[in-house]
């Protein structure tokens, strides 16, 4: 359960085109019903309809999807790539808002056949998994632009990770576009500093509440 606080500024609300906001509201108000913390000491949060299968909601994933394409829709990506695995449902819908956008595939290395050839693989921090993964893509086109997509920023490190690959590879990172983000831990912020790219999440969570159990809503 979480509540809005009135306090943010550069509210997401502000940067939709006219007639998202009733489907905008719907979302928040299903993330504040939804939203669980489940570990407070790490800030881990579930918020299963937006980024776990087989809970996720395709009316809501579409609706973030609708947002987000419309904030990057002048940025002209030629390639959407999801940060494996929670990202990618939400980059495939992304995708088909961007008529000359390709999908680029991507997944982790954990042993399983992979279904694209011919494919890199790099080191990829996850903060979920507290652990260092393998991710593998189709190799990273030189001079193409590039919108990253992921479920969730928290700290940043896999956000940071795919940009760092994408940019020291010849490419350009237009954006990274995230279903939901964690104020309390600067992800979202440090990415925009530290790789020089615009960063969007639907909606975002400003802090966790006194109680360990609630989260306190802030729009982006």
């Amino acid at each position: 359960m979480a509540h809005i606080e009135n306090e943010s500024v550069n509210r997401i609300d502000t940067m939709m085109r006219p007639g998202m906001r009733l489907d905008y509201d719907r979302l928040v108000q299903r993330f504040q019903k939804d939203a669980v913390v489940q570990d407070a000491a790490t800030g881990f949060i579930r918020v299963a309809f937006m980024n776990r299968t087989p809970d996720i909601d395709p009316e809501m994933l579409s609706v973030q999807a609708d947002i987000l394409a419309w904030i990057f829709r002048n940025s002209f990506p030629t390639r959407i790539i999801g940060i494996p695995e929670s990202g990618l449902p939400l980059a495939q819908e992304v995708a088909r808002r961007f008529t000359n956008a390709r999908l680029i595939q991507s997944a982790k290395e954990n042993g399983k056949p992979l279904s694209f050839s011919p494919r890199i693989s790099f080191p990829v921090y996850s903060f979920t998994k507290q652990s260092t993964l393998t991710m593998v893509t189709e190799p990273i086109e030189y001079g193409a632009r590039y919108l990253i997509v992921d479920d969730v920023i928290a700290f940043g490190n896999a956000g940071n990770d795919f940009t760092k690959k994408i940019q020291s590879s010849g490419a350009e990172v237009v954006g990274l576009a995230a279903g939901f983000d964690k104020q309390f831990q600067g992800g979202a912020a440090k990415i925009a500093h530290d790789r020089g790219i615009p960063v969007a999440s639907v909606v975002s969570i400003k802090r966790i509440a006194e109680d360990n159990r609630h989260v306190v809503l802030a729009y982006s």
